[in-house]
């Protein structure tokens, strides 16, 4: 008896050995590239083969040498529908030539998930109750821990469906209707899932509770739908914002209907930026000389970035004066400010307009007593932080530890996906980090509360629980903050279970979760208002002291210690003095009159904006009420890949093909793609994902006048455009190449005007004055150095 399979390997492969052998023991074979015996292939890099062919007598096992992604392909070979295959074969063990031996057996970590092959078999010998569709390799593991055997978990990469690489996906004209396929990689998951649902009773989607979630399963639940027929066989969906075994449980006992309004969302979402990039992207490519399109948020964090660039540019630093002064010279200075001449308010005015008025001030003070008229003495509460939503923890982890949007994210879906904590159970240790929604759960509240009564004492614990409001106008996704599963577990309790990296962010977490619900911190402060009679002149001074460390207790805390960071927007609103500055203040009194020994004049200049760093770009996003946490690291990662922006010491600069495109989107598309307008379009879809506005309506309020804009803008001639885009450029140029306005350097009459040169080359710069004949060709790969 003798089988043949046929099927696709990977080209250009590492060394690939393949033997088929009646026996489990098959020693090491050196690789050539040649028949070795007349049962076993060896392939290397230099033989382009597309096919696979072997047959020999029905043997017990056929053991493979390669690493876990060629192992699939050829796996899927032998076992995918819609591969020919005569014969069945046996049970496949897959492991290192070397390691083979009369023991050996399936190891699922080489694989990263349960091959089609083995899932079979189990559902063969067992069929189970409900298929369960997750994710990931991770997600699955720890489902399948806490469901037991009559559930299947399998995982699931990507969608399983997305639009159709060609034009028209999107058909507006057809009450924009959207043409889907299914791709090649997700053609396998698909089979396995459709294979282990034959002998089971339903299938439960367990994906993200997210609009992207709500779509992956919609996606596989429609692809599916027909092919199952059964009427009995049902299909559900799973939400849950951590992977937990209570929560885990509690959910599978509230199962739920796909959310077609969400889904809507998703759709119109998808249709929208497919058809503005189809619009835009052959425009940018006539009128720009070949920019290219970065979509909605693309265009926003592009707009913020530029507009950032442009302001420090413009920034005229400005110079202003204060007076440092002490009672003796022994003692520490302690600023003093001007304030109203009438004394009858202590609005501060914080600083001297010119030097001459400081300089005069600060001569007469020397020696002149000074009478105390009043002392005021308050205490200023300070709230703890809310908790961590996407944007601020993607802030702080930029700030505090230096990792990027998407390394960030990347180890925030590790942490939610759950690990091995040993003796097989497995955990989520935080709940699911894309959010925007800062509450916390009242048992995570309570955990935080018996925490810090522990470590800290009662006095550290509010009476009531502390709410945060939400911004989000979108209550159909995730509601909780992220946050750790378990608060008992300590991040000293990990150390041996995470890499460094992924248990700094899981401290920071932990650290920003525990003191959002503990007491505020106190800062007493003492304002001291003098006069100086002689020359009416009213000055103030002030001072401030931690009186109640309150959450800030935290920052000593040996499971956050390692953080070595203090809260940031404390440490810059608060300025500390020393305890003897603090005594001499405290201790004046009304009346009291003191005499100034030493008085020094400090020159300042106010600062230029600060570049927007990935953590405050996201935070500004936000602020612009662009809140879609899904999208913010893909942005940034498209702007990049266009190279319409650079990052240098975390700072984010835009270049000068970025800074063209930005003016060229403000100029003639400003009222659908400025930060504003893609606000109003993310809240639009925020209602279709709740019912109150439908997918058909809320694309034909876009699409219509976008496209007839579009169409407008296409028929500008490029002088139009150019003249629009010239200060851009020339400003950008003027340092470099001596380019200043509109002016012609070597004429210095004559007026340069910009075209488009070589079909998307580069721009040349000519003068229009005949008799001088001047032009200045720039290249694209110029622009990018400049």
């Amino acid at each position: 008896m003798s089988y043949t399979c046929y099927g696709k390997l990977p080209m250009g492969a590492n060394t690939l050995g393949v033997y088929v052998s009646s026996s489990l023991t098959v020693g090491r074979v050196a690789v050539r590239s040649q028949v070795i015996k007349s049962m076993a292939f060896v392939l290397t890099k230099s033989i382009s083969l597309s096919f696979l062919f072997f047959s020999a007598s029905l043997s017990s096992h056929v053991c493979i040498s390669s690493n876990p992604i060629h192992l699939r392909h050829l796996h899927g070979a032998l076992r995918y529908p819609g591969k020919r295959m005569h014969g069945k074969p046996t049970l496949f063990n897959f492991a290192p030539c070397s390691k083979l031996d009369s023991t050996t057996k399936f190891d699922k970590r080489s694989f990263g998930s349960t091959p089609p092959s083995m899932a079979t078999k189990a559902a063969e010998d067992k069929p189970p109750q409900l298929v369960v569709v997750v994710e990931s390799p991770n997600k699955a593991k720890a489902l399948q821990s806490y469901l037991g055997s009559d559930f299947m978990v399998l995982p699931f990469h990507g969608h399983a469906r997305c639009l159709a690489g060609m034009t028209g996906s999107v058909r507006p004209e057809n009450g924009y209707a959207m043409v889907w396929e299914v791709p090649e990689s997700a053609q396998s998951h698909l089979a396995r899932i459709k294979s282990a649902c034959k002998s089971a009773k339903g299938m439960v989607l367990a994906t993200d509770p997210d609009r992207e979630g709500e779509a992956s399963a919609w996606h596989i639940s429609e692809t599916l739908k027909g092919q199952l027929n059964r009427s009995k066989f049902h299909i559900k969906r799973m939400l849950y914002s951590e992977i937990t075994e209570k929560t885990v449980l509690l959910s599978m006992q509230a199962l739920q209907q796909v959310n077609k309004p969400v889904v809507d969302a998703y759709c119109a979402q998808c249709a929208l930026d497919y058809l503005i990039v189809s619009a835009l992207s052959p425009l940018l490519w006539r009128k720009l000389a070949c920019s290219q399109c970065v979509g909605r948020a693309g265009f926003a964090a592009l707009q913020l970035v530029c507009e950032r660039e442009k302001a420090i540019e413009d920034f005229i630093a400005q110079e202003y004066w204060t007076l440092e002064a002490a009672f003796s010279d022994e003692t520490t200075a302690f600023s003093l400010y001007p304030i109203s001449n009438d004394g009858t308010t202590s609005q501060e005015l914080h600083h001297f307009p010119d030097e001459s008025t400081c300089t005069a001030v600060a001569e007469k003070l020397k020696g002149l007593p000074v009478r105390v008229s009043k002392i005021t003495r308050q205490l200023k509460p300070v709230d703890p932080p809310e908790p961590y939503t996407t944007s601020t923890l993607v802030e702080d982890s930029n700030a505090m530890l230096g990792f990027e949007a998407a390394e960030t994210m990347t180890f925030a879906q590790r942490l939610f996906e759950g690990i091995d904590l040993g003796k097989g159970e497995y955990m989520g240790l935080i709940t699911y980090p894309f959010t925007e929604q800062p509450q916390l759960s009242e048992a995570a509240a309570r955990s935080i509360w018996a925490i810090a009564a522990q470590r800290f004492g009662n006095n550290y614990v509010p009476p009531n629980p502390r709410e945060f409001k939400s911004g989000a106008t979108n209550m159909n996704e995730p509601y909780e903050a992220i946050r750790p599963t378990d608060m008992w577990r300590f991040p000293s309790t990990l150390s041996q279970k995470l890499d460094k990296n992924a248990l700094a962010l899981y401290t920071l977490i932990w650290k920003r979760t525990f003191e959002c619900q503990m007491q505020g911190a106190v800062y007493e402060q003492i304002y001291a208002d003098l006069i100086m009679e002689t020359e009416s002149m009213h000055l103030q001074t002030n001072v401030n002291k931690l009186s109640f460390t309150g959450f800030l207790e935290t920052l000593e805390d040996s499971e956050t210690s390692t953080l070595q960071h203090t809260w940031q927007s404390c440490a810059r609103e608060q300025k500390y003095y020393s305890s003897e500055v603090w005594n001499m203040i405290a201790n004046l009194k009304e009346g009291d009159v003191v005499r100034i020994r030493k008085v020094a004049v400090m020159h300042h200049l106010t600062s230029p904006p600060v570049r927007y760093s990935e953590g405050l770009l996201i935070k500004a996003m936000e602020a612009a009420g662009i809140k879609r946490p899904s999208t913010y690291s893909s942005a940034l990662k498209s702007l990049q890949a266009k190279k319409f922006v650079r990052t240098d010491k975390q700072e984010i600069i835009p270049e000068v093909e970025g800074r063209m495109v930005s003016s060229f989107v403000s100029r003639y598309l400003s009222k659908f793609l400025d930060c504003s307008s893609i606000a109003v379009i993310e809240q639009q879809l925020d209602e279709v994902s709740c019912g109150c506005l439908q997918y058909e309506e809320f694309l034909g309020g876009f699409w219509p006048s976008f496209s007839a804009e579009v169409a407008s803008v296409m028929n500008l001639p490029f002088q139009t455009i150019s003249r629009a885009l010239q200060e851009t450029v020339a400003a950008l140029c003027s340092a470099n190449l001596g380019i200043k306005g509109h002016f012609c350097p070597r004429c210095g009459t004559g007026r340069l005007t910009m075209k488009d040169h070589h079909c998307g080359s580069g721009y040349l710069f000519r003068c229009d004055n005949h008799l001088c004949r001047y032009e200045l060709f720039l290249p694209l790969a110029l622009f990018f150095v400049l």
